[in-house]
């Protein structure tokens, strides 16, 4: 704060006899050095603060013979040297003036459907200095004024130099078109590879969707988890088991987002095919080492599929046969460039091969499925952008014994974005999930219907701060509402001998916060630490049973029922989950990653077939089933030689996780009300080495992928009976130590193309 000055001070003469002496009859301007400015304002009773590293005290100023205010006094040393001062009573502070800086801001899209792109690299003209924007394609770049060329580049897309005379905020919006050439690349990456050299995640991977559907598959069924399946790392038991086994992990320690609601079962035809329609699909990104701590609820993995939001500029029908499904889609705009929709459908032709088989048990048994696939957004104005997509999937199965089984998934998202500042973006969503199945058998004495439901409300809040171009905050909170009803089994009429089953529902309330800070040390070094807090509150009504202490727990050993009222809480779990990672980019296209993940899962799959089936059941943690912990660290080494298009990666990790399940001898799951009296608990870890080889371009074209690994479990309970392996380590059951594959593409001409895997595990 500046106070007035006293009369007595309001004038200050400079008389430097020294300095002036020969010089004292000329009215014309004389030079004196900073220092002695400074010098006759300390004779003035002034304390003077400055610092030698912006103010240069020998520098010489002409001035007129003339009287100065002090004010005068300090303009002349402040003027022409980007400096300001403050007067507070005696004290004088000389600092750098602070420079105002403006933001560019915007979106950027699919010239050709208006797609919002994820992760377009927007940077500086021959700088380092840059920002990727974010998963709606929004980004904000803070900068000093001047004059600038922004460079806009993606992987796919021909690069666009836009130039800036940047004297205030700026909102640009960007459309990319697509490149011919670059439609051609056989990729399964995380982004372009300079991204990717660059990035913060180890053990991150993007599936490609036009690698999607030029590779060959089982059944001819374009299929987006079996292109993962040929990524290191990522594996399952067999070609007929459901579910993917990541880094060591069972099935139920990935999170399966589709537009930000789980997926509780992922697959259709008993695993043979996923659920995700190719055609509606935008984006898959599988995080299997440094998982954000936006993303949390599972140990091993986040596999995250975006829909795509629906051409808004021209109304498109697309669609494909296969060997057992077709499927179509349709997307257009509602109002051009403001809103679109997408609608996609695909159902299977099993019933149909199946009625004109000979054999009998073929033509009185049948398989099928559907998808359903629904999206459409819209943007009222600048600031505001709303999204509301829905899935609906369901396989029916009727065997020759007439037993009637239906199971499927259902999801709806509604999703806000809204640009609070330039520099603040916020993502607001509800989400409903739900995954049920149902067996019925109507014929018979013993007729019947059993079923199970999962349902997940869920809400949460999202923010990205683009505080500066070296300083990116991401901040959130969120909340899950989970009700599980793990199953009820009832006669169909009043002859069946069986009694009603009916397993108490589950509820809980699985709170969390979050917070990602990315801060670019230097050009060169990135640093990335995130933290999530996260917690599970299970409440009733419920009944748990107590059981003798140090023996196995057993019907025989029940002692006792403890009752919990409605909303009464039964137990609390809290985790803490660090993340931290670092990029380090070295000369010639190399950079080396490493990572540390903590990450904790409240909720598991009770299964002890070697492949889940969609009968299996999942369940809260609870007194007797503790919440999994997983530690995992990750080193890598990337390397890129441009001039031949070849990319290559070596990543290696090692994972502890605590509290896995396994099963006794014998175990019966199956409606089970005491359930905790066929489990057991133990730990796992799992370390390998992961490399992938690849070639972008040319007429030959694909990767070659290897992984070494080693998965281990460990069940060390108190007696013999809660022991395996008389409690030493043994190898999973989806423990494989080598996999190699190999995916090639021959492009004859542009209507003709050859292509091929191989894989090995052993």
């Amino acid at each position: 704060m500046i106070r007035p000055l006293s009369l007595t001070l309001l004038f200050l003469q400079l008389i430097l006899f020294a300095s002036f002496e020969s010089e004292a009859q000329s009215p014309s301007n004389q030079k004196v050095t900073i220092k002695q400015l400074l010098d006759q304002l300390r004779n003035q009773g002034y304390k003077i603060a400055y610092s030698d590293n912006f103010l240069v005290i020998d520098e010489t100023i002409e001035v007129a013979p003339q009287n100065y205010t002090i004010s005068q006094v300090l303009d002349l040393i402040c003027d022409n040297r980007n400096l300001e001062y403050e007067i507070i009573d005696f004290d004088i502070i000389i600092k750098p003036k602070k420079v105002k800086k403006y933001t560019i801001s915007g979106r950027i899209f699919d010239q050709k459907d208006g797609e919002a792109l994820i992760g377009v690299n927007v940077t500086l003209l021959n700088s380092e200095v840059g920002i990727v924007s974010n998963a709606y394609g929004f980004y904000a770049l803070t900068l000093d004024p001047g004059q600038y060329q922004l460079v806009y580049s993606h992987i796919g897309y021909s690069p666009i130099v836009f130039p800036i005379d940047l004297s205030s905020s700026k909102k640009i919006d960007i459309k990319l078109n697509p490149s011919v050439k670059q439609l051609q690349e056989l990729i399964i990456t995380d982004r372009n590879f300079e991204f990717e050299i660059e990035s913060l995640e180890t053990g991150t991977n993007k599936v490609d969707m036009e690698v999607v559907s030029e590779i060959p598959y089982l059944m001819g069924e374009v299929d987006v988890f079996q292109a993962a399946l040929l990524l290191p790392g990522v594996r399952n038991i067999g070609e007929d088991a459901s579910g993917l086994n990541i880094r060591g992990g069972s099935v139920d320690q990935n999170l399966i987002l589709l537009d930000e609601a789980t997926i509780y079962n992922s697959n259709h035809f008993y695993g043979l095919i996923s659920v995700f329609n190719p055609d509606a699909i935008k984006d898959v990104v599988i995080y299997k080492g440094g998982v954000p701590s936006t993303y949390g609820g599972r140990v091993s993995s986040t596999i995250h599929v975006r829909q795509k939001e629906g051409n808004n500029q021209e109304t498109k029908i697309s669609g494909g046969l296969g060997l057992v499904s077709g499927r179509i889609l349709v997307e257009g705009p509602i109002r051009k460039d403001k809103s679109s929709f997408l609608f996609s459908t695909r159902t299977s032709f099993l019933n149909y091969i199946a009625a004109i088989s000979a054999d009998p048990n073929i033509r009185n048994s049948s398989t099928n499925f559907q998808d359903l696939n629904a999206k459409i957004n819209f943007r009222p104005n600048y600031k505001n952008h709303i999204y509301i997509s829905a899935y609906g999937g369901v396989d029916n199965s009727n065997d020759q014994l007439l037993f009637n089984s239906r199971w499927g998934n259902r999801t709806i998202t509604l999703r806000w974005n809204r640009l609070i500042s330039d520099k603040l973006f916020s993502n607001f969503t509800l989400v409903h999930s739900n995954y049920k199945y149902k067996i019925n058998n109507p014929d018979g004495i013993g007729e019947f219907f059993e079923e199970s439901t999962i349902r997940d409300y869920s809400a949460k809040s999202d923010f990205t701060w683009f505080i500066n171009p070296k300083v990116n905050l991401e901040f959130g909170a969120g909340t899950i509402f989970h009700r599980l009803s793990p199953g009820d089994r009832v006669p169909i009429n009043d002859d069946n001998p069986e009694n009603a089953i009916q397993l108490d529902t589950e509820h809980g309330i699985e709170p969390y916060l979050y917070s990602n800070l990315q801060y670019n040390i230097s050009e060169k070094l990135v640093f990335h630490a995130g933290l999530r807090s996260t917690a599970l509150i299970n409440f009733g009504p419920d009944d748990v049973y107590t059981y003798l202490p140090n023996v196995p727990k057993s019907l025989a050993t029940r002692v006792d029922t403890v009752s919990f009222g409605k909303f009464e809480p039964v137990n609390t779990f809290y985790a803490l989950e660090p993340r931290l990672s670092f990029t380090y980019s070295l000369a010639n296209d190399n950079s080396i990653k490493a990572s540390f993940n903590r990450s904790s899962q409240f909720i598991h799959l009770i299964s002890n077939t070697v492949s889940p089936s969609p009968t299996d059941i999942w369940k809260l943690s609870d007194d007797y089933i503790s919440p999994t912990f997983s530690s995992q660290i990750g080193l890598g080494y990337y390397k890129k030689w441009r001039e031949k298009n070849i990319d290559f990666f070596v990543e290696t990790y090692y994972k502890t996780i605590e509290n896995i399940i396994e099963y006794k001898e014998g175990a019966s799951l199956l409606f089970n009300e005491s359930i905790e009296t066929e489990l057991l608990q133990g730990n796992a870890r799992a370390y390998g080495l992961e490399l992938l080889l690849r070639k972008n371009f040319g007429k030959l074209s694909g990767w070659v992928s290897y992984n070494l690994s080693r998965t281990e479990r460990k069940i060390d309970g108190l007696t013999l009976e809660e022991k395996i392996n008389g409690g030493r380590y043994f190898p999973a059951d989806f423990d494989r130590t080598h996999d190699f594959s190999l995916s090639s593409m021959y492009r004859l001409n542009e209507r003709w193309s050859f292509s091929g895997n191989f894989f090995n595990t052993f």
